[in-house]
């Protein structure tokens, strides 16, 4: 039967009304989940539970919601536990753990952290140095440079393949090897070739 109150009901001198546990539904804190869990131990603290209200449970910094399956004489009492936006398990995010920022010295490199703790972690870059002695090679270069300057100036023009002009009298200490061809080959004003048969022709006008 309901009781209807036509005034509001005030508490002096510091009591109160009631207590949350003694109410249906509601948020309810509790020490543990062993004391959450007895709530569905008697007919007397089930009849205070609802189906959806919520709990926290202050030992584990968590929360769960209830969930009041079936009817008489079968009915299941499940607590699930679920996150509160912003939150992780239930609690709050320690984001003094997380890392912000980063930055690079030569081969060290350096995490700040959301609480402004650093730490720095250095690169193994081996053994190989920065700078090296290379003096030796600019001598080598340089008497190198000199000696191909010297033959040069001998020899003025030297022979390779093809076509080779020699400037000057030329002296060879040694033999003028012919190779023998067997066509005879176009006209040149001076030319000396060696025929298949070993004969000499010089070329002239």
């Amino acid at each position: 039967m309901a009781i209807n109150i036509s005034t509001d009901i005030n508490v002096t001198t510091g009591g109160k009304l009631t207590d949350i546990g003694q109410i249906q539904g509601g948020w309810r804190t509790v020490d543990n989940e062993s004391d959450m869990y007895a709530l569905t131990a008697s007919a007397a603290s089930k009849q205070k539970l609802q189906n959806g209200m919520m709990f926290y449970v202050s030992a584990s910094n968590s929360l769960y919601t209830l969930d009041i399956a079936g009817a008489f004489p079968i009915v299941t009492y499940n607590f699930n536990s679920f996150t509160w936006p912003g939150s992780v398990g239930g609690g709050s995010t320690d984001t003094g753990s997380l890392l912000t920022t980063a930055s690079v010295s030569n081969n060290d490199i350096t995490f700040t952290k959301g609480n402004g703790d650093t730490f720095t972690i250095t690169v193994d870059t081996g053994s190989v140095t920065s700078s090296a002695d290379l003096s030796g090679l600019n001598s080598f270069t340089a008497s190198a440079d000199a000696e191909i300057t010297a033959l040069m100036a001998v020899t003025g023009s030297y022979a390779v393949t093809g076509s080779n002009t020699f400037i000057d009298n030329q002296t060879i200490d040694g033999l003028l090897i012919l190779t023998t061809q067997s066509v005879q080959p176009t006209f040149i004003s001076g030319g000396l070739y060696l025929d298949s048969e070993y004969n000499l022709y010089l070329g002239s006008t």
